[in-house]
């Protein structure tokens, strides 16, 4: 049996600009604070790119200390204001990376295969744009930004649930499905395969020297060649 997880924004979804958009516009809003682009690439490059990471080091940067609870709650809060606006606003925005649902709902299916969700983002955020493209992670093992900080931890927590929910210790191969930087050093760090995605065409996944890195999902039987 084999474990493939799945990230979210970029991956599932293209929501990866309307994602940064709403977190850069949450602290102008909150705080007055404006991020330059080649500041928020910084910001990412010293994270593992995960809501929650992303808003405690903006918040340091600028405040010189940690948010506290309170602080985090009235930040999320706005933010999924922010998202939920976009996505009623900007419906064309939260397209499928193409034939993503098809694959995940194809793997569901096979017995030979456990699914399962990691995202950086808050938990919140992702259902909503999950339910965009009628994915909705009942049952599945699913992990996010709520439960833990750094994208290491929740994918680790991923693929622990999928242990208890499927009673073995082992799976005979792991792969986390991508679109990040993060993503790829992450399985490094984990110790398992990594299937890139890369529907922008920047190639980045290559430079970090990704071996298997595909533009979307259109070609199913591409995608189940290098998990099988």
């Amino acid at each position: 049996m084999k474990l493939i997880i799945f990230d979210i924004d970029g991956t599932l979804l293209n929501t990866t600009s309307i994602d940064d958009g709403c977190l850069l516009r949450t602290f102008k809003d909150l705080y007055s604070i404006i991020i330059t682009e080649d500041e928020w690439v910084e910001l990412k490059n010293q994270t593992t790119g995960t809501d929650i990471e992303l808003s405690r080091l903006i918040f340091k940067t600028k405040f010189n200390r940690d948010p506290d609870s309170k602080e985090i709650e009235k930040i999320k809060k706005h933010f999924h204001q922010l998202l939920i606006f976009s996505f009623e606003s900007q419906k064309e925005a939260f397209t499928e990376i193409q034939g993503a649902k098809e694959i995940f709902n194809d793997l569901i299916n096979k017995d030979d295969f456990v699914v399962g969700i990691s995202t950086g983002s808050w938990k919140l955020s992702a259902m909503i744009k999950l339910r965009k493209i009628n994915i909705i992670p009942n049952g599945i093992p699913f992990s996010h930004a709520d439960k833990f900080s750094s994208r290491i931890d929740i994918v680790k927590d991923t693929i622990y649930q999928a242990k208890l929910k499927h009673k073995t210790d082992k799976f005979d191969k792991i792969f986390y499905v991508g679109d990040g930087i993060w993503d790829f050093k992450t399985t490094k760090e984990i110790g398992i395969d990594f299937i890139g995605i890369d529907s922008n065409g920047n190639d980045l996944l290559n430079k970090m020297g990704a071996s298997v890195v595909l533009e979307n999902f259109a070609d199913k039987d591409l995608f189940f060649s290098y998990i099988s």
